[in-house]
């Protein structure tokens, strides 16, 4: 995706680096994708600075192909959007069985349900505790993944298009 205000991404950096003073030697690494969007200037000089102190690691556009793996191979996906038409990186977290945090905000508490840490998302010290739930509780984590995985059974696109169809029938 493209990074721009309503990715909420200077928020989650805050919160992470509030996340990593307190996790010290603990802190897992931060690792973020997207290419420079709409009003994204602040926020990229954010990450180069993050990154050559070595905290984030800012991987810039990242081919389709590749994003399964990075997603499956994460500890978490964390997506504090301010706004989501539908919030596709949530499910396809949820599909690749890794845990995710997402904002109660517009649709992605309907798409995450209970299989997400949902966080207020103008809170950073509500994202902070959720990113350090992430990163200090195993439990927690495998929690998320195994009703991530159930979750999102209940998308396909096979379910799309019968629905499609059942509303244009219906008008």
């Amino acid at each position: 995706s493209s990074i721009e205000p309503r990715k909420n991404l200077d928020r989650l950096l805050d919160a992470y680096v509030a996340y990593r003073e307190c996790a010290k030697d603990q802190s897992l690494p931060l690792i973020v994708t997207g290419t420079p969007g709409w009003k994204s200037q602040h926020t990229h000089a954010r990450l180069k600075k993050l990154q050559s102190d070595g905290a984030v690691h800012y991987l810039g556009y990242v081919r389709q192909q590749l994003l399964p793996a990075l997603v499956a191979g994460a500890r978490a996906v964390l997506y504090p959007s301010l706004y989501e038409g539908f919030g596709l990186p949530i499910l396809e977290a949820m599909q690749s069985g890794t845990a995710t945090m997402t904002s109660r905000a517009t649709s992605m508490e309907e798409i995450a349900g209970d299989a997400s840490l949902l966080v207020n998302a103008v809170d950073t010290d509500e994202m902070a505790e959720a990113i350090s739930m992430l990163g200090s509780k195993p439990e927690v984590v495998s929690l998320l993944e195994a009703k991530g995985l159930v979750n999102a059974g209940r998308f396909s696109w096979a379910n799309c298009a019968s629905k499609t169809i059942q509303v244009y029938r219906s008008t």
